[in-house]
Order: structure tokens, then sequence, then C-alpha cells
């Protein structure tokens, strides 16, 4: 297992189902409507704790099929998209679904059933519900995770017995040096920061990642054209499923077309952070010691684009501990999604960040008179591209400018968290349509160019002593890192809604 050395999202429920395996026809069982509850979730959600049966009659049963890669058709077509490799949400028929897929938990040893859901929500307008799901007539798609392996660090090479070791100054200089002295497009840096913790400590940020796959992929025998490299975790040697590989060089000259042009009319140099001497992103936020990167990211990039839209860069951030803590959805210090932070603000609302001012050991709760402050909710979250698999560099680029910042992921390599400034250029990574690991988000707020090097600029959650003032940026159009396969929006529109959906939530703790 890969101990990575600081604050990222995670994977942070143990499963790992993908399109290729949840594709196929459903039948939803749907309990009751009226309010939006937690249908048995805790808030933040645990993931020792996920209610598995329905918990009530069944009123309705749907029968929805889901065709690859984004088409549901039930009485009439609609879409859905996979939740990273954890859930998946359906939109069809004027319902919206989103559960997580089913797991058991026992110890370190976990089975997940692709084809079957725990306890999810759904709503129909303002009608909210609890479901669960079954794909019909289909083999059981079990997947048996491996046993934990002793982590191993191909930089800094830390068996399991080093893992809690202190790591002194000296070594992170010594480390940064050996960095420097390898010729990159970027320096490195020793920060102080990061001494006297332990990898282990470190990696207490990531959200407590598990190990997934990271074996070059098997590809189905009707299709033998793989792209070397990429992270298909269909992987036979593991008992499971393979699935299509690609035609890398019809998608790569797809994907450059639309890139070009796109380059063709945007300016070759944009950021949010200097639009005409303007700020509209705000300060760096520290995460301090909690895989919260997914929830800061989300609320950055809709304070970011609140003020965009009313072009106000005084307008004040949203909070982030209020759906870090609150948020059904989502596991609060131990990770989560953009996608699902998203959705729940569109369900519950937000709210200004003086209301629940950052803190990693808060609880669910605010402290503001909520009638004297403005209702506004997220609106048209998704993933970039309309689902999950469908981002490509061209549509980040004419989004982030459209409307504001994006929510990126990424899995950095062992040297990232030595970054200090320049280009970060860790090699060029395939976009893959169905899945790919990451497990850090961050902000994406401009791109540019230098020496010929095209890059993103992003903002990180680690504070403004690191990287370039808090920001770094990374070779863009390469999906380095695959910093160009999961990326995410959303809009900020006021909340038109009945009564007071942030009051009535509260009123259920």
């Amino acid at each position: 297992m890969k101990f990575l050395l600081l604050g990222l999202v995670a994977a942070d429920l143990p499963v790992h189902c993908l399109r290729t395996d949840v594709a196929g026809e459903w039948e939803f069982s749907l309990g009751a409507p009226g309010k939006r509850t937690s249908c048995g979730h805790k808030r933040p959600d645990v993931e020792t704790i996920q209610p598995r049966d329905l918990g009530e009659a069944v009123s309705k049963t749907k029968v929805i099929n889901l065709l690859n890669p984004h088409t549901a058709r039930g009485d009439g077509d609609g879409n859905w998209t996979m939740i990273y490799d954890e859930g998946f949400e359906v939109r069809v028929d004027g319902l919206v679904f989103f559960a997580f897929s089913y797991y058991d938990l026992e110890g370190t040893k976990n089975t997940t059933d692709c084809s079957r859901t725990v306890r999810g929500w759904y709503h129909d307008g303002e009608q909210y519900g609890c479901y669960i799901a079954t794909q019909k007539g289909a083999d059981r798609k079990v997947r048996r995770e491996a046993e934990p392996r002793a982590p191993k660090i191909a930089l800094l090479e830390v068996d399991l017995e080093e893992a809690h070791r202190p790591l002194s100054l000296e070594f992170l200089q010594q480390t940064a040096d050996t960095i420097n002295a390898g010729g990159r497009t970027w320096r490195a840096r020793a920060y102080s920061r990061f001494a006297g913790k332990s990898l282990a400590d470190l990696n207490q940020l990531a959200g407590l990642p598990r190990e997934l796959p990271r074996e070059l992929p098997v590809c189905s025998p009707e299709v033998q054209h793989s792209k070397p490299g990429s992270l298909m975790p269909h992987l036979m040697l593991r008992g499971l499923a393979s699935e299509p590989c690609n035609h890398p060089a019809k998608e790569d000259a797809g994907l450059a077309k639309e890139l070009a042009e796109v380059e063709a009319r945007l300016p070759a140099f944009f950021s949010w952070n200097d639009v005409n001497g303007t700020d509209y992103v705000g300060p760096v936020i520290d995460q301090a010691d909690c895989g919260s990167c997914y929830i800061v990211s989300t609320t950055r990039m809709m304070s970011s684009r609140n003020r965009v839209q009313h072009k106000d860069a005084t307008l004040p951030d949203f909070s982030t501990s209020f759906p870090l803590q609150c948020s059904e959805y989502n596991q609060g210090c131990k990770g989560g999604y953009a996608f699902l932070g998203s959705k729940w603000a569109t369900d519950v609302g937000l709210v200004p960040d003086k209301c629940a001012p950052y803190k990693t050991d808060g609880k669910c709760e605010l402290s503001c008179n909520l009638d004297e402050i403005p209702k506004v909710r997220a609106t048209e979250y998704n993933y970039i591209g309309g689902y999950y698999g469908g981002s490509s560099p061209a549509a980040m680029m004419q989004e982030l400018y459209d409307n504001g910042p994006i929510v990126v992921s990424f899995e950095p390599t062992d040297e990232f968290m030595y970054y200090g400034e320049g280009i970060f250029v860790s090699g060029a990574t395939p976009l893959h349509p169905v899945w790919q690991k990451v497990d850090h988000a961050v902000l994406a707020v401009g791109w540019g160019e230098e020496a010929g090097q095209k890059y993103w600029v992003v903002q990180n959650s680690w504070g403004s002593t690191w990287g370039e003032g808090g920001y770094f940026r990374i070779a863009r159009g390469e999906n380095d890192s695959g910093i160009e396969s999961i990326t995410v929006s959303a809009k900020v529109v006021k909340d038109d809604r009945p009564g007071h959906a942030v009051k009535e939530f509260l009123n259920q703790l």
C-alpha cells in the first residue's frame, strides 16, 4: 500500500465499481415521498455504518436501463453518471436518484457488489424519499479486495516500519536538493511544516486512502488496441471482468483538434485570480490535518463563480465547514467528492463562511441568524463533458473561461509535496473514459504557457506559504497526473423554493 505524502481527497468508501459494471437494467424500489431526510446515513457519512435495506415499505418500483456511456432509459430518456467508483446518479423522467454501491466491510476486508446499492436518496421536484436498487438478470458482480500490503514509496523507499518515523527538516531538504539536481521544469522546496511528521501522519490528511490496482490493463480479446499505461482496473489476474480497450490514435486526434480550436479563440493567458487586477478567487485556505480538499475546492469553486456571476469580487465565501461537518453524501475529514459536495449544496443550500468558519474538529451547527441571510443554493452541478469520463482539456478551458473556476482532481507523484515553483511536469497520462485513480482535489483558475510548455494555474489548499503563494502550475493538455480526468462545475442561484431548506435540515439534527 502506497503512503502518499500530503492531504489528498482519497477514495473514501471501500467500493470499486466501474461504469461497465453498473450499466444494465435496474429495478429501483422507492419508499414514500416526503421531506428530505438522511435516509439513515450519518452526518457526515460513516463508512462502517451504511443503511443497506430500504427500511420501509416499497411504495413504487421503477425499471431503468442504464446504457453505456451515459443514457438512462425509463419512460423517456435521461442521463446517468458514475460518481468516481463509489456510486452513481440517475436523472430520468423528472426523478433524480443517487446511492453508493453495495459493500460489506469487516476490519480491513471488504466485499463489493456492483449490482446493488445501499440505501440512497431520490427526489421528484421538492418531494424526497429513500430507495434501493438492484441490477436485473445479471450475475452478481462481487469483488473481494486483496489483503493489505506493506506501504512502499517510490521516491523515499520507506517500508511499513519507517512509516511512523518523524521526518527531519534535514531529510526533507536533502530530498528537495535531489529533486532539483534532476533538471526538472520546476523547483523543489523543503517545508518546515512537514518536519517532525511521519508519513503516516501526513497520510491522515488523505482521508485514509485505500489501495486500488495500478497494474497495466487487461483488454477484452475482441478489442486489441490498448493505451500503454492507462489505468484500467478491470484485471483478470484479480478475478475481475475485462473491458474493451481504447483506440488511442482516433481519440487522441479528436482531442487534439478540439483543443486546438478552443485555444485559437481563447486568450493564451487567463486567470480568475487576476482579471484586470481583480481577484475573484480569494485567499488560499489551509485544510490542515483533514482530508477536506474535496469540499474546500468545491466551496471555493462556488464562491468564486458567485462573484464572477455578479461581477463583485467583494462577495464573501460560502462556508466549507457546513457541508464538511453536515453532509450525508461525503465522509467529512475522511474524504469525498466535488460532485457530491455540489449536489448537497443543491439539495440543502449554501451559507456564508461567517455562519460556520473552517474548523477540522467542528460539528454540524451554524452560528448565524438564517433569517438575515439571502437563501442561495447550487444548481447545474455536473461533470464537465456531461458525465464521469467525458472530460477534455478543451471543454475545461471553455467552461472555466465562460463561468469561473472549476474543481479538478489528480494523482500527485511522491515529489509533489516538495513543489516550490515552476511548471510541474510528471509525464502525460492518457485520458481514460471509465476510471482513473485520483487522490487530491484542487481549484483550476486559469492557464498559460511558458517556454513552450502549456500549463494550468491551480489553487491548492495547503496554505499560502506552499508553492507559488499557495498556487501551482501543472502541464496542460497532457492529463498530467490525471488532472484532466475528473472535472466538476456548478452554478449558484437564489433559492426560490418554498420554506427554508437549511432550516429544515438543521431541525432534523
